[in-house]
């Protein structure tokens, strides 16, 4: 569901929180410029009030300087009514202030320690850089052309204190008078008037200054209160309205976000029942979809993982070796413990090694056309031969598959020595056989194996074509069971062949036999069977041997038999001594007659 939040909630407060809070700076700002030019209008006020004190007490200053230096006569009088008369017309720096301007009243007067008003200017320039009316500037020029006209008396009083000679007593009584006189007190009097006039209209005039700027700082601080009280009030209004939209507390939204930064999608504590259509309900619903797909992705991987340990697993318990191979370097990227087993080497060893490092039968080029054709057709099986470490070589049958999402072979590698070695002699055998089958066809009787079974059945294993020639049985009948053969005997000849079996059987001794058999064509033959007998593991005895048809040489056996049987008879009947000799004088044949003549045997 998608979700469109109210962006107006936050942006209108926003702007009026900040319109607020930059009228309220405005005002502060105006608020601490009235606070400033009141303590500019104090500052000036009180330099105004120390100039003009300043004209007071100098006018005061050069009164007694010039008295005291008329009774006295002492020059520092004189000197120290100069630097002041020179610093009041700008010709010296201001000395008002200095100890060393006068000797009675060192550290008192103290006016300014500023270095800018050390600078020699006339007073009445410095009062007019204070910002006085022009009645006030009247009233010191006032002031001042009086003061010059005075000092020009306290001058010419001090000019005749330093005649001397016959008439200096009398300029000096002179001098005197002139200072203390009536004349003299008017002439301050006059100067004082004007300065005590300046003093009082500059006291109101910067008093009402200072009062009309602290008015106008105490409105700008109730502006300044004012607009603090509606900026709180707005902002107030402003987190309520946050607050809802949030639906609950900073610090919920806050630990719910953190939780969810840190994976952590377990129910929360801090999350009550809140609105949808808050941030708190639209972190909630995220949190608890993430949790969901959380949930979903450990379970993924927990169904991963049991493939993985599977897919272990069966690497590592198939007999088979295992190369995961990159497509384009040929290099094995992983193999298993069988694959190590195979070939000898560790793991580590062939994870550094490329199929080339490994494949006898094929160079490079060979592997990226074998690589091509497996790519080509899904895979492939096919047999080479490997290297092992020890430098042997050993057949294997691989069985390669492509996969095109992470660009490896799958390959699954059979080691096939000891088969190959078997299908070897196994041709070997076949030849063989072939060769023997084909000595047995020569051969004029029947190569046979005998085996008799631990539950007493006898059959023929293998005999030769010619056994249907001999008994008129074929091989494949005599191989399921051997009846068929005893069925043929000669019943005086059964029991006798069977004992001699037994026996041989008994004693694993060579067994011989001759016995009459019936053949469906020649009728009754003669058959002589010699065999040798080896024990089986389960029990049984198999014989190998030969038997043939010995039908005329017991013919002939019969017949010289019979021959020898009448020589002797014929030759016993001639009277009187009879013998045959041969060329060497060895007795052929002879009668009793000689051995009786001669008393000695013939043989």
């Amino acid at each position: 569901m998608a979700i469109h939040p109210p962006t107006s909630r936050f942006t209108l407060p926003l702007w009026v929180i900040l319109i607020l809070f930059a009228v309220f700076v405005g005002c502060f700002q105006l608020y601490v410029q009235a606070e400033k030019e009141i303590d500019h209008v104090n500052d000036l006020r009180h330099w105004s009030l120390q100039l003009s004190n300043e004209l007071r007490h100098a006018s005061d200053d050069l009164t007694r300087l010039a008295r005291s230096y008329v009774i006295t006569g002492q020059p520092a009088y004189k000197t120290a009514y100069q630097k002041i008369l020179f610093s009041r017309d700008g010709r010296l720096p201001p000395t008002v202030g200095d100890p060393n301007s006068d000797p009675h009243r060192v550290g008192q007067i103290g006016r300014t320690s500023d270095a800018d008003r050390r600078v020699p200017m006339p007073l009445l320039d410095r009062l007019r850089q204070v910002g006085l009316s022009v009645d006030e500037v009247l009233k010191l020029q006032d002031a001042k052309i009086k003061s010059d006209a005075l000092a020009a008396m306290e001058g010419e009083a001090m000019r005749l204190a330093e005649t001397i000679g016959s008439d200096a007593d009398a300029k000096h009584v002179l001098a005197r008078s002139m200072l203390f006189g009536e004349s003299y007190e008017r002439a301050r009097a006059a100067i004082m008037g004007p300065i005590s006039e300046f003093h009082e209209h500059l006291e109101t005039r910067t008093s009402n200054i200072v009062q009309a700027s602290m008015e106008r700082a105490l409105s700008m601080r109730y502006l300044v209160i004012a607009f603090g009280l509606v900026l709180v009030v707005v902002v107030w209004l402003s987190y309520r309205r946050l607050r809802r939209t949030l639906g609950g507390s900073v610090d919920a939204v806050h630990a719910l976000i953190a939780k969810i930064r840190v994976g952590d999608f377990s129910a929360s504590d801090t999350v009550g029942d809140v609105a949808a259509d808050t941030v708190l309900g639209w972190l909630s619903e995220t949190h608890r979809a993430l949790g969901h797909l959380e949930a979903e992705r450990r379970a993924a991987e927990g169904k991963l993982q049991q493939a993985v340990t599977r897919y272990e697993k069966m690497l590592g318990t198939t007999s088979d070796g295992f190369w995961l191979v990159d497509e384009t370097t040929g290099q094995l990227l992983d193999v298993n413990e069988a694959a190590e087993r195979m070939s000898g080497y560790r793991r580590e060893e062939l994870l550094a090694m490329r199929i080339v490092d490994l494949d006898v039968d094929h160079s490079s080029r060979a592997v990226v056309d074998r690589s091509s054709a497996i790519i080509g057709e899904g895979g492939q099986l096919f047999e080479t031969r490997h290297r092992r470490r020890d430098g042997s070589i050993i057949d294997v049958e691989v069985s390669a598959t492509y996969d095109p999402d992470t660009h490896t072979f799958i390959s699954f590698l059979r080691g096939i020595t000891e088969r190959k070695a078997a299908e070897a002699a196994l041709r070997d055998r076949v030849a063989l056989r072939e060769q023997l089958q084909s000595i047995a066809n020569a051969v004029p009787g029947v190569v046979y194996a005998f085996e008799i079974t631990p539950d007493g059945k006898a059959r023929l294993p293998y005999a030769s074509p010619k056994l249907i020639d001999v008994f008129g049985i074929s091989p494949e009948i005599a191989a399921s069971s051997a009846d068929p053969l005893f069925a043929l005997i000669h019943a005086d000849d059964v029991e006798g062949v069977q004992a001699s079996i037994a026996e041989s059987a008994r004693s694993l001794t060579p067994w011989s036999a001759e016995w009459r058999t019936r053949h469906p064509e020649k009728g009754w033959i003669w058959i002589e069977a010699v065999s040798t007998p080896t024990a089986q593991p389960d029990g049984s005895v198999l014989w190998h041997g030969f038997m043939h048809d010995v039908t005329a040489r017991r013919a002939a056996d019969e017949a010289a038999r019979r021959e020898r049987e009448f020589r002797e008879t014929l030759i016993e009947s001639i009277p009187g001594v009879f013998y045959a000799l041969d060329a060497t004088g060895r007795f052929l044949f002879w009668n009793g007659e000689i051995e009786r003549v001669s008393e000695r045997s013939a043989h």
